[in-house]
């Protein structure tokens, strides 16, 4: 994601990470300790994200949902609205049908087949048997989000979770919205998963997983 290198320094930690080869190593004390880190695709349900889901998720122990970090949690309508509005007015105003008029830009996504309302990454740090503590992985989850918004600007980012939770190692889930510009139809901007992705300036996800 255009993020190779970010350097973080925390106290006495020197924190590099490096998405390049899917590592990151922390120097302390001049002795260097290595994690595995991955990216992959999630499933986008923000009630779990933030907690709020009624039903018991046998993964989540909630004696330590206190420790959960919320970086990002914004309305995810607003978001559209402050998107694509100014948009879908254009776009209306050229209709000579009613018919061929979009009422509710989110509505017409929610149910598109073609795209979906948000797309959401999974960042982890380690593995059960080599975790980092818990206060480095929200920092370099805190840095991993500031340089994803920089380096992604076709990629809106409304929800950003830490958690701790979870069995497993702390993991980030990171939702977004993506959209393309200068449309030649439909909207002027709106939302394409691919085309954010193209003109952003990679191929596809596997381009981007590999960068």
């Amino acid at each position: 994601y255009k993020f190779h290198y970010a350097k973080i320094e925390s106290l006495m930690f020197y924190l590099i990470v490096s998405l390049q080869n899917k590592k990151i190593t922390i120097n302390k004390g001049g002795m260097n300790m290595e994690f595995s880190m991955s990216i992959t695709k999630g499933l986008g349900n923000q009630k779990h994200n933030n907690r709020t889901q009624k039903e018991t998720t046998k993964n989540v122990n909630h004696d330590l949902t206190f420790l959960n970090v919320t970086l990002l949690d914004e309305d995810i309508r607003s978001i559209y609205h402050m998107l694509f509005d100014s948009s879908l007015k254009k776009y209306n105003a050229k209709q000579k049908r009613n018919d061929r008029k979009i009422k509710d830009y989110y509505s017409k996504i929610a149910n598109s087949k073609q795209e979906k309302l948000f797309h959401e990454l999974v960042v982890s740090i380690g593995n059960i048997s080599n975790a980092i503590r818990g206060d480095i992985s929200n920092e370099i989850y805190t840095e991993f989000l500031k340089k994803f918004i920089d380096s992604n600007p076709q990629m809106k980012v409304f929800g950003a979770y830490i958690h701790h939770d979870e069995i497993g190692t702390v993991h980030m889930h990171l939702d977004y919205v993506p959209f393309s510009i200068v449309n030649k139809r439909g909207l002027e901007i709106r939302v394409s998963n691919d085309k954010a992705i193209e003109q952003t300036g990679y191929r596809n996800w596997a381009d981007i997983n590999s960068d």
